[in-house]
């Protein structure tokens, strides 16, 4: 059962981007610097918490057995304390610094645009209401969050709250690190992160299965690695990459014409010896294919844009669309250099470009780049000023709402 509201957490946690603040009219659990946290509040962050909490146990118990029929978290310590006060510490710990946002909100003199306070509760409205075939998929009879949440004492107050509170926290952080923030990052330091963390990149993904998707022949196989080789020299001597793109169109539909000749009445039937081994390929007939078939999606795609950027993918130093083989021999790449890179079901041809070049990447990414250039110091920040603010606790409602009684 526990995994089950872990798996749940999960959602939660990347989902709905967990904060938290606001009311329910339910039982308060404690008063967190004078201000009072109502039971729904509390059991959200438990929710999290128990995440949390599970991925810390496998650091701590590495050779414990929690997929075991008969196993329970509570029956262990984290960190030298009962699981059980383990989650209920970092529910209050998360609270906490929730409630620091709420007061360097209110400090910082920032007040929420009412346009974008509206349009958040709006969406809050509908999600509450909307039918979830997630919750089936993990066998609850529940058929929306909004009954979820209400079956565990959670009310649509305390889950407006903590989107609310979401807003105010990446408001404080731009009137910090943002444009004319009391901290702002400079331009020359997002543009460093932009050019080191991001890469701009040409993709030619060939399977090693023919037209058919049967499986290649070791000869065909090293024909078509050979293809790829070729492709890299002509890309290096200048080749442009549509052109690239474009040979290899043709070389698939040379092959359906020789692998499947029923399919094509009026043309005369490519013989067996002009196929993959040894055949000259060429483009002038052009691509019968979109570049959309031939290349898988990454981050960002651009396809005959018109203006000089096709067929490019912005990947990230995390990007797995191609595997991680594919992204780690791109980021090793010069700009303008390319490369043949193989995995289990495909043979690939990389080219890493300048991305200095793509300005409209990074303007789009701006916020992604400062979150990543100062979120560890904006959680120590909070965290720090948390640690000042002063907790009472109700007792009894902290014994009614045990973390277990969630499963």
């Amino acid at each position: 059962m526990l995994r089950k509201t872990q798996t749940i957490a999960i959602i939660l946690s990347a989902a709905l981007a967990i904060g938290f603040a606001g009311c329910a009219n339910t039982s308060v659990v404690a008063t967190v610097g004078g201000r009072e946290v109502p039971a729904g509040e509390f059991i959200l962050a438990q929710m999290d918490q128990i995440n949390n909490a599970t991925e810390k146990f496998k650091e701590e118990y590495p050779d414990v057995n929690t997929e075991a029929e008969i196993f329970d978290y509570y029956e262990y310590n984290l960190e030298n304390i009962p699981f059980r006060d383990y989650v209920n510490q970092k529910a209050i710990d998360q609270i906490k610094i929730s409630v620091a946002y709420e007061k360097k909100f209110d400090e910082m003199g920032l007040v929420l645009d009412p346009d974008t306070e509206s349009a958040a509760k709006s969406d809050i409205r509908s999600y509450w209401d909307a039918e979830s075939a997630d919750l089936q998929q993990f066998g609850l009879t529940e058929k929306s969050w909004g009954e979820y949440f209400e079956k565990r004492g959670i009310g649509e107050k305390s889950y407006e709250g903590m989107q609310i509170n979401l807003l105010k926290r990446e408001q404080v952080f731009e009137a910090i690190y943002g444009e004319g923030g009391t901290e702002a990052v400079s331009e020359d330091d997002i543009a460093r992160e932009f050019e080191t963390d991001f890469a701009r990149a040409r993709i030619l993904q060939m399977p090693k299965t023919d037209v058919n998707s049967e499986d290649m022949t070791d000869d065909e196989l090293s024909a078509l690695n050979t293809r790829a080789l070729g492709y890299v020299s002509d890309l290096e001597s200048g080749k442009a990459f549509n052109q690239i793109q474009e040979e290899y169109n043709s070389f698939l539909e040379q092959e359906d014409r020789r692998l499947n000749p029923e399919n094509y009445y009026d043309e005369t039937p490519i013989s067996e010896t002009e196929g993959l081994i040894g055949g000259d390929i060429s483009a002038e007939d052009g691509a019968t294919e979109s570049a959309g078939e031939a290349l898988s999606s990454g981050e960002e795609i651009t396809i005959d844009s018109g203006d000089g950027n096709d067929y490019e993918i912005l990947f990230t130093r995390e990007s797995v669309d191609y595997g991680e083989e594919v992204t780690a021999r791109l980021f090793e790449l010069s700009d303008g250099g390319a490369a043949v890179v193989e995995t289990d079901t495909d043979i690939f041809v990389i080219q890493r470009l300048d991305i200095s070049q793509r300005v409209d990447w990074a303007d789009a990414r701006r916020s992604e780049i400062l979150h990543s250039l100062k979120d560890s110091e904006m959680e120590e920040k909070m965290k720090a000023e948390s640690e000042n603010i002063p907790v009472v606790f109700n007792d009894a409602a902290i014994r009614r709402y045990e973390p277990k009684n969630l499963l």
